[in-house]
């Protein structure tokens, strides 16, 4: 995805099969718009990756500059950071969107000027998430504003570049077989009512959990 960004129309369908690997080029901007329906099919093997251009872990060397190695101190490749590329938006408009076995790496830039901060940001629409990981966010993994969470067997893990981070920021809905680990902070749950079913929460430099306001259920 090139610097102006990608964005799927109102009444429009884009559909993601197993084993793509999409890459964004520039850290100020893209992002990914949905304001139609978005269904991102990876399979267990094949899962689908956003990630950063200089990441060479998937899709392999695309920026021609060598394979990252950090260990390398004389090599002159380009390594991703957190923060690398904006986020996936998904506006109010959205329909029908979901996310099965993808991986995000390396998303969450955030300005001064933007009221949410996170690698996917879900404003009032209804997504389901299964078979997930987020990993190295600048700010939050997942922001889900105004809409209930439907996340399952999901991974958010090393979300750390900034001490305010958080794996999972969200108000309602429900969070099964899910692990936290290795983030500055964990889950954030504002407003309720919350499940929280046979996930973990490990290794945060902050807090784990997090409830403001929230009627919450924590099972098993």
């Amino acid at each position: 995805i090139g610097r102006s960004g990608l964005t799927i129309a109102a009444n429009a369908t884009l559909t993601i099969e197993p084993g793509v690997v999409v890459k964004f080029v520039s850290a100020n901007e893209p992002s990914l718009i949905v304001r139609g329906s978005f269904r991102v099919e990876g399979s267990e093997s094949e899962p689908v990756v956003f990630t950063a251009f200089a990441d060479d872990d998937y899709g392999g060397d695309m920026n021609s500059d060598g394979v990252c190695n950090p260990a390398d101190a004389s090599s002159t490749a380009a390594c991703p950071a957190p923060g690398s590329w904006k986020q996936i938006y998904i506006e109010p408009s959205s329909a029908d969107s979901s996310f099965n076995n993808v991986i995000i790496r390396y998303g969450g830039r955030w300005f001064t000027n933007m009221l949410y901060r996170a690698a996917i940001v879900v404003n009032s629409a209804a997504v389901s998430f299964q078979g997930v990981t987020i990993e190295h966010s600048q700010k939050h993994g997942l922001q889900v504003a105004d809409a209930a969470t439907d996340i399952s067997d999901s991974i958010f893990r090393n979300n750390t570049a900034d001490n305010d981070s958080y794996g999972v920021m969200a108000e309602k809905g429900e969070i099964h077989g899910t692990i936290f680990d290795a983030n500055k902070n964990g889950l954030n749950i504002l407003g309720g009512p919350f499940v929280i079913d046979s996930s973990s929460f490990t290794n945060h430099t902050g807090v784990a959990l997090s409830v403001s306001g929230a009627t919450t259920t924590i099972m098993n």
